[in-house]
């Protein structure tokens, strides 16, 4: 709305100095003031008028993408309900009237030298100066949040890579055994690895603070193939496989919970857990049996909440050989391989429920604001652009009805076209330039105070701010250089003698 008022104001300097020649004519014809008056507020009004019906067209298309980024549903009913109609034309009699209005009073009797000396002025060119750069200090903050948005999603599918092609098989009940499955479907092609497991939980560790904080861990237990499954990284003890031969109850932790317990480094393998850790004595499932194994890499969380915003906790893996749920890691490219294991299910428990899910589409799907983040980012950047480029095009031909006798001259002289076109574009690039100026630290802050509620934040890259700004620049470039092609072009015999 801000850029799309400068544009506004910048076009009307353009357009109005066309119209003085106009409106005098019609003065010589025999014209009245107030004749000149409503067809100046009828173009005005007309012009407002004809751009919200495009607009009412276009809404249409929008509405839908609009309620799936905001993950809301408005219908279009509502847009022409008795709670919206009365705000809408309020706004647009507003944005037609009071420009329409100012025109058919102030233009009639305005001549040519009082538009020179009210908005050709050092004073005005100032306005015009700080409304462009303000449309490009706006335009410099949404691209760059959204190269870093982005960047932040690039983090999470790194995170969630891991889980690509794993899927969770559940029946919702502790009754159905999932074994008779899994020895069915192991050999089926594009299948890596099956596991029995159990649900992941979450434990307190100790009772809530009086800050109404408290500790917890996420506990994990599988069969042998869970670690192959999960892809859990080890990076200290003894291998799965091989140690729940020797322990009837071995334990991984993570590393986050190994580093507060051992801080040294030393790894008690085939120590009690609930030694090192005494608030465990009274926790089940640990009993007198549940030994140390190893140190496994920090995984991302897989209950909710599991986001960029969700701190690594302690977290530990045990060993079961009988589970709830069936874990399968898939190959890529073999996801039809699912059907085959429904009519496997089929055959062991006809008329049974089954159902699935995707560990890699459950972390995405946690992660749903910041998707929503992005796709507003992008639709305001665009926006922005789009808006951008109109105010330039007015500006642009702005510029060079003030320096028409200038470049005449200039031409005259025997400056080429490319050096007219350079000294056109060269205000645009200052004032580029000193929007980045300012962008720069206002998104800095602003990113900075965003990415504090991440524990996992992509890092910083100056080559986001570079980027953002050669796409400013091509863009500016693009709208401006045919106005400055043409002007730089023309016939400066001509152009001397119109002005």
């Amino acid at each position: 709305m801000v850029i799309a008022c400068f544009n506004y104001v910048n076009l009307s300097f353009s357009r109005v100095f066309k119209q003085l020649y106009s409106l005098h004519i019609q003065k010589l014809m025999g014209a009245r003031s107030g004749q000149l008056s409503m067809q100046l507020f009828a173009d005005t009004f007309m012009t407002v008028g004809f751009g919200f019906l495009i607009a009412q067209l276009i809404q249409f298309d929008l509405l839908g993408i609009m309620n799936r980024i905001m993950s809301i549903q408005v219908p279009v009913n509502f847009l022409y309900s008795s709670q919206m109609l009365p705000v809408t034309f309020g706004f647009i009699l507003l944005l037609a009237c009071i420009p329409a209005l100012y025109m058919s009073w102030r233009l009639p009797d305005m001549s040519v030298s009082m538009y020179n000396n009210f908005y050709r002025g050092k004073a005005k060119g100032r306005i015009i100066t700080s409304l462009a750069i303000v449309q490009f200090v706006i335009s410099f903050i949404l691209i760059i949040g959204n190269i870093s948005v982005r960047r932040q999603i690039s983090l999470l599918y790194d995170k969630a890579e891991n889980y690509k092609g794993i899927y969770i098989f559940s029946v919702g009940d502790n009754k159905t055994s999932m074994l008779r499955l899994k020895e069915n479907i192991g050999s089926l092609s594009g299948i890596q690895a099956v596991a029995l497991s159990n649900p992941i939980y979450e434990w307190p560790l100790s009772e809530f603070s009086p800050n109404g904080t408290y500790e917890s861990y996420t506990s994990e237990d599988g069969d042998e193939e869970v670690m192959e499954v999960m892809g859990y990284k080890l990076l200290k003890g003894l291998p799965w496989k091989e140690v729940i031969e020797r322990y009837p109850h071995p334990v991984y932790l993570n590393r986050t919970w190994a580093q507060s317990l051992f801080p040294d480094g030393e790894l008690p393998v085939g120590s009690l857990i609930k030694e090192y850790e005494p608030r465990l004595k009274d926790r089940p499932p640990f009993g007198d049996d549940h030994v140390i194994a190893g140190v496994v890499e920090d995984y991302f969380k897989l209950y909710i909440p599991n986001s960029l915003e969700t701190p690594v906790d302690k977290g530990i893996i045990g060993f079961a050989r009988d589970g709830t749920d069936l874990k399968v890691r898939i190959a890529p490219g073999n996801a039809s391989v699912i059907k085959q294991i429904y009519k496997e299910w089929d055959l062991l428990y006809p008329g049974n429920y089954l159902e699935h899910e995707s560990l890699y589409d459950k972390v995405l799907g946690n992660n749903k604001k910041l998707f929503e983040l992005s796709d507003l980012l992008m639709m305001y950047s665009v926006i922005s652009i789009l808006l951008t480029c109109f105010g330039l095009f007015g500006m642009t031909l702005y510029a060079i009805e003030q320096r028409t006798k200038e470049i005449g001259i200039r031409k005259v002289n025997g400056s080429t076209t490319w050096q007219i076109i350079k000294l056109l574009d060269r205000q645009f690039i200052i004032w580029i330039g000193i929007a980045f100026v300012i962008a720069v630290p206002v998104t800095w802050w602003l990113l900075n105070q965003w990415m504090q509620s991440f524990v996992y934040r992509a890092a910083f890259s100056v080559w986001t701010y570079i980027l953002s700004f050669f796409i400013v620049v091509g863009i500016t470039l693009l709208t401006v250089s045919w106005h400055s092609f043409k002007a730089a072009s023309g016939n400066p015999v001509k152009a001397l003698r119109n002005e």
